[in-house]
Parts: C-alpha cells; structure tokens; sequence
C-alpha cells in the first residue's frame, strides 16, 4: 500500500478531478518562480501548476467527452492570461494583441514559455469564466483550440474580459 504524507502533496478534489499537486514543504505559495525548458531538457521538466479553476473544470469535461486527455493548469500560462485579461480592460479592447500588451507569441516568452506554441480564446461580456468557457464551448473555432494537442492552460479575468491560453509543457 502507497502512503502519501500531507507535506509532499496536496489533493484537490474539484468537480469529480482528484488533482496530486507536489508542495515542497508543509505550506503552498501561488507565485512560485517560472520554470523553463529548453529544447534539449527532457520534456518531463516540472512546471508550476495550481488548481483548476471553473474554466479548466470546463474545458476537461469537454475533453473527455471527446477522448482527449486533461488540461493541467499552469501558473506560467495563469500569469499570462491574467496580464491580457487586464491589457485589454485597460485599453477597453477585445483583441489577441493590444498596445503595450504584445501578441500571444510575446506573452508566451515573458511569462517562461520558451520555444512554445500555443493558442488563445478571449471574450468580454460574460458574467463569469464559466459562462465564457459555455460560450467558447459552442464556437468552433475556440473548441478547436480547447480540444488541441495542449497539455496546460492558464486562465485570466478582469472585470467583463476573459482571456485562456493554451499550451504544452508551459
């Protein structure tokens, strides 16, 4: 039998997800430093991760439902969500790339995500994640990019913009 000590890891248990998240000591702060991975380090490289938020809750029950493995949600990829989601508050702007916020591809590499590939579903309007998550859901396009070859994802909100980024090993 596999005994696991609460100090080396926390259970989260969210909408039927059991998620195992390592912790290095008895407590877990959310700003651990970014991690990177260059291309010649296994693909195995830790990454920071969090808890699923609503939206991740969504977006693994539309994965299953169409035999893709979960998303992991990543603290890079949230920091990056969140800085685009307040970018584009800021500017009052629903749009990839704002002034001063740069493209998707920039987020990437300033929030750690080297050498990476990625994609991103915005909105504004929705009451919550979740309602903007539904809508994403119902587009094509935007389901498309949740049920794409990613293994991690961040999200982000301020006020009535959401923004999701999707990635591997971010």
């Amino acid at each position: 039998m596999f005994r696991i000590l609460p100090a080396l890891c926390v259970a989260t248990l969210l909408s039927g997800c059991l998620i195992i998240v390592p912790v290095p000591g008895p407590t877990i702060t959310t700003g651990a430093p970014a991690v990177t991975r260059t291309s010649t380090e296994p693909a195995t490289a830790r990454v920071p991760v969090v808890p699923l938020d609503p939206a991740g809750v969504a977006f693994n029950r539309l994965r299953a439902a169409h035999g893709q493995p979960p998303l992991v949600a990543s603290a890079n990829l949230m920091r990056a969500a969140q800085s685009h989601a307040e970018d584009m508050a800021r500017t009052g702007t629903v749009a990839h790339q704002v002034a001063g916020g740069g493209d998707l591809a920039s987020r990437l590499r300033r929030f750690g995500c080297v050498n990476r590939s990625g994609a991103e579903n915005i909105a504004a309007g929705q009451t919550s994640a979740t309602a903007a998550a539904a809508d994403w859901a119902a587009n094509p396009a935007h389901r498309s990019n949740i049920l794409g070859p990613y293994t991690t994802y961040g999200s982000g909100q301020s006020g009535g913009y959401y923004v999701t980024i999707l990635s591997s090993d971010c």
